[in-house]
């Protein structure tokens, strides 16, 4: 959570709470003093309060939990996801905004079909590839290129565990190798491709 100037926030402060239900009474309790400031200095509209969150559901649970602690709408205040601020970097620094992921959940889909351990595992449940989508998507937010999936099947492959977890392991990493490969053909960028871009941005130097 950052205002856009100095004052209330400090962008350089890290609060610790013990739980999420003890950071989320923090920051409640935070925001409704921010709110009092408000109402005492109505020009901190220009500085409007972010807080930014890893996923939609997250967003909604808190927006819906500001306004029932707040008690009613409120002024100069912003919950986004991190995706949605990264774009909004982008966009202000005039990057070419990139393609949508729609096509993710397809490709994951298709790609596990063809994996015989994740057909023979998933294939005769309703929606059962779907598991599959999250840690593809994890794979690629660490960095996975398709570059990188033959060294790391090689180390799956020489792991002492189990050999049936390993073998969905190894399955799991080809269908995210894949995903990216589809992804760079069709000029597609996953989440991790726009917080890596949005980064870059950030770091540049002043006046580059």
């Amino acid at each position: 959570m950052s205002r856009s100037a100095a004052g209330q926030i400090n962008a350089g402060q890290i609060r610790l709470g013990r739980g999420p239900r003890a950071v989320e009474a923090a920051l409640l309790e935070e925001v409704e003093a921010c709110q009092r400031d408000l109402r005492g200095d109505p020009a901190l509209l220009s500085q409007p309060l972010r807080i930014v969150v890893p996923s939609k559901s997250l967003r909604q649970h808190l927006a819906a939990a500001l306004v029932a602690h707040v008690g009613g709408g409120l002024l100069g205040v912003r919950v986004q996801t991190l995706h949605s601020l990264a774009l909004e970097i982008l966009e202000r620094a005039g990057e070419p905004l990139p393609t949508s992921s729609l096509l993710a959940s397809i490709l994951v889909r298709d790609f596990a079909r063809e994996e015989p351990v994740l057909q023979a595992r998933l294939g005769s449940r309703d929606d059962g590839f779907s598991v599959v989508r999250p840690v593809v998507d994890d794979l690629l937010d660490a960095g996975l290129e398709p570059a990188h999936a033959e060294a790391l099947d090689e180390r799956l492959a020489a792991s002492a565990f189990a050999p049936g977890p390993i073998e969905v392991a190894r399955a799991v990493v080809r269908v995210a190798s894949r995903v990216a490969e589809a992804f760079a053909a069709e000029g597609v960028a996953h989440r991790s491709e726009v917080l890596r871009r949005a980064s870059n941005v950030i770091a540049r130097p002043a006046g580059a």
